[in-house]
């Protein structure tokens, strides 16, 4: 049986249950099934994805976004999105003490942001996020030990939390952006 014809069957017969099927597939999978491929569709979807921290998922919609974006303006703010999602990878990686997939995430992290300082290189947002994630890169490079109880992981962890809180004053933005979206789709 297709997802269509689940969702419509589980809806007619029982509209409580509605969250257990999001739950089950996830908005995003459902979104998919009635949501046109465009660049706003796979930039929202993978926003959505980030916030439910599926930043795997996240990173293959910002990828289909990028193919499609109409300038460099919108591939700027998607290289953006990449570069949080391999930062924030990088960092459960940190927080499960794994020293070399948080460097290569943060290291992808940074290529994101060159690319889109190189569209739009006025952006501070992601020049401090660059500049960040570099200095971080560079602390961890200078420690001696590359586990993670060396004396500069809550540093590391710190300077993380910070980076976290700007991404959530911007998140209440983009919040506010996915609702006037899915108002439109929905």
């Amino acid at each position: 049986m297709d997802l269509f014809l689940k969702l419509t069957t589980f809806i007619l017969l029982i509209p409580a249950n509605l969250a257990t099927f999001v739950g089950m597939y996830g908005v995003a999978d459902i979104a998919t099934q009635f949501a046109p491929s465009t660049y706003e569709t796979e930039t929202n979807l993978g926003k959505l994805d980030y916030r439910q921290e599926s930043f795997d998922k996240a990173l293959e919609h910002y990828q289909k976004a990028l193919t499609q974006s109409p300038g460099n303006d919108d591939k700027a703010g998607i290289y953006y999105d990449i570069g949080n999602s391999y930062f924030k990878k990088g960092e459960l990686a940190l927080n499960d003490s794994s020293y070399f997939d948080t460097v290569d995430n943060w290291t992808k992290a940074l290529k994101s942001y060159e690319s889109g300082l190189a569209l739009t290189p006025n952006d501070i947002q992601m020049q401090e996020n660059y500049d960040f994630v570099k200095s971080l890169l560079e602390d961890m490079n200078a420690s001696p030990n590359p586990d993670n109880d060396n004396p500069d992981s809550e540093e590391l962890e710190q300077r993380a939390k910070e980076l976290q809180e700007k991404e959530a004053e911007q998140n209440k933005d983009d919040s506010i952006n996915f609702k006037k979206y899915t108002e439109q789709y929905w």
